[in-house]
């Protein structure tokens, strides 16, 4: 018989030997949490604020990388390196945790349950826990933009529409509909960042990489978008078919598909303009941010003479 979670009081949760069930093998006290049906719902009925916050984000970065212009980029390489750090072990966590509910479903229940049976979520508030940190992830990685702009790196179109738009589709999917091929998308995404911010937390701390390094990280990124494309589109597929039940629902399917064939598209062109351009041009895109730097440095100097005078 299935565990309801929101039927069990906190004591009943804490005496049931979760070591029985499928999928994760043990148990932190912090994921017994009573009411964390109520958690994954508040993404859906606070959806407001999430666009709210996405909006916030864009206008905020904007006008700090507006500020920067005039000053010398800070260094941060400490805060930095534990940031990165930080996404790292919660990333590593995110798969640990929720990578044995996918195996269990995998091999249990079969591939077509793996995209359409979400029974093991209402069963394991444990995973519901990882599937409700997982989505609020989203916004605290809105940090990663604070420190391109405040080190005057380059901010791209697709740093910052990623960001934001990763969060408003996995408050969506999540707080709407609790869809049963998250287990997929949260797992690869999970594994990916643990690669890629413990890769960036190498690179503020000086470690040297060989470009195939790089080229893999974003590689690694385009792969997870095209899976992206995939398991949607195959849960699509499932839930217009009449003949077999598929839990979830289109409108987070068709907003999967949407935003995962932007993302596709703009990592492609990142990639190509990153490593397969001449390096002449990428040089080029260098000195023009340098020339911005040091024009407005003059401007403010001259600034400064007039007031002397």
């Amino acid at each position: 018989m299935s565990i309801n979670p929101g039927s069990l009081d906190k004591l009943d949760m804490k005496t049931i030997d979760w070591s029985t069930k499928p999928g994760v093998p043990f148990t932190f006290s912090f994921e017994l949490i009573n009411n964390i049906d109520e958690y994954i719902e508040s993404l859906g009925s606070n959806y407001n604020l999430w666009i709210a916050m996405s909006l916030l984000y864009i206008i905020t970065i904007f006008y700090i990388q507006h500020e920067m212009k005039s000053r010398k980029p800070l260094s941060l390489r400490i805060p930095l390196i534990i940031w990165n750090l930080g996404l790292t072990l919660f990333s590593a966590a995110t798969v640990t945790r929720l990578a044995p509910d996918l195996i269990s479903t995998l091999t249990s229940k079969g591939f077509y349950a793996s995209f359409c049976d979400a029974s093991s979520f209402h069963s394991d508030p444990r995973i519901k826990v990882w599937i409700w940190l997982f989505s609020l992830s989203k916004l605290v990685e809105f940090g990663d933009t604070i420190f391109v702009v405040l080190r005057k790196q380059p901010l791209i179109f697709l740093h910052w529409f990623h960001h934001a738009i990763t969060l408003l589709y996995t408050t969506f999917a999540i707080g709407f509909y609790l869809p049963a091929y998250a287990r997929w998308f949260m797992t690869i995404n999970a594994a990916i960042h643990t690669l890629m911010y413990g890769y960036y937390a190498a690179r503020a701390a000086r470690f040297k990489f060989p470009k195939f390094v790089n080229m893999s990280i974003t590689s690694l990124q385009i792969i997870q978008m095209v899976a992206g494309l995939l398991i949607n589109g195959y849960t699509l597929h499932n839930q217009r078919s009449s003949s077999r039940q598929c839990d979830g629902h289109q409108n987070a399917s068709i907003f999967g598909l949407a935003i995962y064939t932007s993302f596709l598209i703009l990592f492609c062109q990142f990639f190509i303009a990153s490593y397969l351009k001449p390096r002449e041009c990428r040089e080029s895109k260098m000195l023009n941010n340098n020339n911005d730097y040091q024009t407005s440095k003059r401007l403010t100097k001259a600034d400064d003479l007039k007031k002397s005078n």
